[in-house]
C-alpha cells in the first residue's frame, strides 16, 4: 500500500511537470512570428547604423573643408599682417629721409 501511494505521487508529479510545460509552450506560428520581429529590430538597427556611418562621413569631410578653408584664411591673414609690417616700415623709413631732407 505505502509503495502504490509513493508510485501515484511520483505519477502525479510527472504529470504535473509535463502539463504544465504544455500550456505555456508556444506554437511554432507563435516562434516564426517572435523571429519575423527579432529579424526586422535587427534590419532596423543595421539601417539606422548604416545612416549613421553616412552622416559620420558627411561630417568629416565637410570638416576637412572647413580645415582646408581656415588653413587658407591663416595663410592670407599671415601674408597681409607680413604686407601691413612692411609698408610701415616702408612708411616709418619715408617720413624719416623727408625729416633727414628738411633738417638738411
Amino acid at each position: 500500500m505505502k509503495r502504490h501511494i509513493i508510485l501515484a505521487a511520483l505519477a502525479a508529479a510527472a504529470l504535473g511537470v509535463t502539463g504544465c510545460a504544455g500550456l505555456g509552450a508556444e506554437s511554432y506560428g507563435d516562434q516564426l512570428k517572435s523571429q519575423g520581429n527579432a529579424t526586422a529590430a535587427l534590419g532596423k538597427d543595421w539601417n539606422e547604423g548604416e545612416k549613421s556611418i553616412e552622416r559620420g562621413r558627411e561630417m568629416i569631410e565637410d570638416g576637412n573643408r572647413k580645415i582646408n578653408d581656415g588653413e587658407r584664411d591663416k595663410r592670407r591673414g599671415t601674408d597681409m599682417i607680413r604686407a601691413g609690417e612692411q609698408m610701415k616700415l616702408n612708411a616709418e623709413e619715408m617720413m624719416r629721409q623727408r625729416e633727414e631732407q628738411a633738417g638738411a
